[in-house]
């Protein structure tokens, strides 16, 4: 196993493909980075606040995603960005980590090739049904927000979180001129940054997307983004959120996985 040190995230786990690379923290099960041609195709923060998980890449939201359903004492997005996981296996181009909480087993893989795959599995080993929901919270880089769209949401219901939680309909692409945070009721988008582009898919496996960028405000409330960071990243997050979230039963497994498919450059 080749343990490299992050600067910021402690201990990583390189994987490789050719000349891409990725970066995994087990603290988190932390997608930390992501190199594709020569290019980072995720952001993430320069700083780290005392205490706080990393902002940034693939940050793994669970038990639950958002606040707690029932106590507000516990950590938004749940446990699993700031527990330490177990590596279980490590190859030059994959790896698997692994954690148990309570009653339940996860399981994170991650595997890199002409595209970066990330599975998220949980068991309940258990013997009553437990309420889960999940992220996959991913940070695209894009070079600017105004020139970003997200497109195959035409026509998709999606959640208003700035806006009473209220449900509306998309029109056309997305487009980001304030801050965003809404739950898209489909498993897939692309965004295109000018002529570069990636397609987010959850394989089947969510029927939740959420798309989210803080803007001016938002991002200058939160100590580890710097002034400007905002049009430099956008998140596109396979998700069970929402509508979407599961009830797991006594033995059963559900899988959540995202593919981030880099699109040919456009000329």
């Amino acid at each position: 196993m080749h343990i490299f040190e992050h600067h910021l995230a402690g201990p990583v786990l390189r994987l490789s493909s050719g000349a891409d690379e990725a970066l995994v923290a087990p603290l988190g099960a932390h997608v930390v980075g992501w190199r594709h041609n020569g290019r980072d195709m995720l952001w993430c923060s320069a700083t780290r606040l005392p205490g706080k998980p990393l902002r940034g890449g693939i940050p793994v939201c669970w038990p639950w995603f958002g606040p707690h359903p029932t106590d507000a004492t516990q950590p938004a997005h749940g446990i699993a960005r700031q527990s330490p996981w177990n590596v279980i296996e490590h190859t030059a181009h994959s790896a698997a980590l692994q954690l148990t909480h309570g009653d339940l087993e996860v399981r994170l893989d991650v595997s890199i090739g002409p595209e970066l795959k990330v599975s998220l599995r949980t068991h309940n080993a258990g013997s009553a049904t437990v309420p889960l929901s999940a992220a996959l919270h991913t940070y695209l880089a894009v070079d600017d927000i105004s020139q970003v769209r997200v497109s195959d949401l035409d026509g998709a219901s999606y959640i208003d979180t700035l806006d009473g939680w209220q449900r509306k309909t998309q029109n056309g692409d997305v487009i980001f001129d304030r801050e965003v945070d809404r739950i898209y009721s489909v498993g897939s988008a692309t965004l295109r940054d000018g002529a570069r582009g990636i397609h987010v898919d959850g394989v089947g496996t969510s029927h939740s997307l959420v798309v989210w960028n803080p803007w001016i405000d938002k991002s200058a409330r939160l100590g580890d983004m710097a002034d400007g960071a905002y049009q430099r990243m956008v998140c596109l997050e396979t998700a069970w959120a929402g509508d979407d979230a599961r009830r797991l039963s006594p033995g059963a497994t559900e899988t959540l996985t995202t593919v981030l498919r880099p699109l040919a450059t456009s000329r």
